[in-house]
């Protein structure tokens, strides 16, 4: 089956393909706020590239967060319906899986991280390998003083880090034994969507999991 996979919800944009459960192509560009406007063209390209027709796509995996607020919307919008408009299902998956994908050998823990806002994150404790993965510690939103907790107790775990410099200058004092810094790849946003295929669902049930509600609109104190 081929797959293509989309991510918006850190500061990259992630496109991939994977046919037969291998990685065929990507893009990994860090666009910014251009991401709405660039993504029909990078779908169009990463598939020229890879020789595929649009109608062949058997599925469309896309990432539902956590991360930022508008990326999230952004990737979901666009991938569900693009999937809606060729009669396929989406395969939705959280980010800090996609983030940690690369590195699921099944050799020991992965505590993928994900900026929140100041002094917050959105982490994870994962174990076992792409095609079968298991969740030690669900997802959440915490504070840098409980991440660095769980980096505590699972001593062994390889630490990754979004490649996020705000994220870096807010987790500079921790000490890291074991640590990986890493982007989203679209590449593997495709491969989770070919092992996680029996998963798919109809675009229009495809939602975003945002863990908290965005900073725009709120209103400060001023006692």
């Amino acid at each position: 089956m081929k797959i293509l996979g989309i991510d918006c919800s850190t500061r990259w944009t992630n496109i991939g393909v994977a046919v037969d459960g291998k990685i065929a192509g990507e893009f990994n560009m860090a666009i910014g706020r251009n991401q709405s406007a660039e993504l029909p063209a990078l779908v169009e390209n990463i598939l020229q590239r890879t020789g595929l027709a649009l109608d062949s796509i058997g599925a469309v995996a896309v990432t539902s967060g956590p991360g930022y607020f508008t990326g999230i919307r952004v990737g979901l919008s666009y991938g569900c319906a693009l999937a809606e408009g060729l009669g396929k299902k989406v395969v939705v998956l959280g980010s800090l899986l996609a983030l940690a994908a690369p590195f699921l050998s099944g050799d020991r823990p992965l505590i993928p991280v994900i900026r929140a806002r100041k002094g917050y994150v959105y982490s994870s404790v994962l174990s076992g390998y792409i095609s079968s993965v298991f969740p030690v510690l669900p997802s959440g939103l915490r504070s840098v003083g409980e991440l660095t907790q769980s980096i505590n107790e699972y001593g062994s775990a390889l630490v990754i880090l979004d490649q996020d410099k705000d994220l870096l200058e807010d987790l500079r004092d921790i000490e890291f034994l074991n640590i990986a810094r890493n982007s989203i790849r679209g590449g593997h946003v495709a491969l989770l969507g070919h092992y996680l295929c029996d998963q798919a669902v109809s675009p229009t049930k495809a939602t975003g999991f945002y863990l908290r509600e965005p900073d725009i609109g709120k209103i400060k104190s001023t006692e």
